[in-house]
C-alpha cells in the first residue's frame, strides 16, 4: 500500500484498499513492482481498457530514488512489453509526465 499511497490525492485506507482489490481481483488490472538490489523501489499499474488500449494509472517511486529515472524506466518497460499490441495511454493526471517520457530518449545506467 505504501508506494501506491504516493500517487493518490486521497490517502485514506479505504481508497487504497479499493485500488488494491482491483489489482488483485480484476484480470484487466496489472501492477508491476520495480526492484533494485532486492529492494522494491517503484510500482506501476495499468489496466487493459479495450482490445487496443492500455491505460497507465499509477506510477510511484520511493522518494529516496526519485532522481534516478525509475519512473521513466517503468513507463518504457510497459511500452516495450505492451506497445506492440496496445496503444499505451496515461490517465489525465499523468499526461504531461507520460508525454515527456515518450518524447525523450534518456540513457540511464
Amino acid at each position: 500500500m505504501g508506494l501506491l499511497s504516493f500517487t493518490l490525492n486521497k490517502r485514506d485506507i479505504k481508497s487504497l484498499q479499493e485500488i488494491i482489490d482491483q489489482y488483485e481481483n480484476n484480470p484487466n488490472w496489472h501492477l508491476y513492482l520495480w526492484k533494485q538490489s532486492n529492494n522494491i523501489i517503484g510500482a506501476i499499474g495499468f489496466k487493459i481498457k479495450s482490445d487496443v488500449n492500455v491505460i497507465i494509472q499509477h506510477v510511484s517511486v520511493n522518494p529516496s530514488y526519485r532522481s534516478d529515472g525509475i519512473d521513466y524506466k517503468m513507463i518504457h518497460a510497459i511500452i516495450k512489453q505492451c506497445g506492440h499490441k496496445y496503444d499505451i495511454l496515461p490517465v489525465n493526471r499523468n499526461q504531461n509526465f507520460f508525454n515527456w517520457c515518450v518524447n525523450r530518449q534518456i540513457v540511464y545506467n
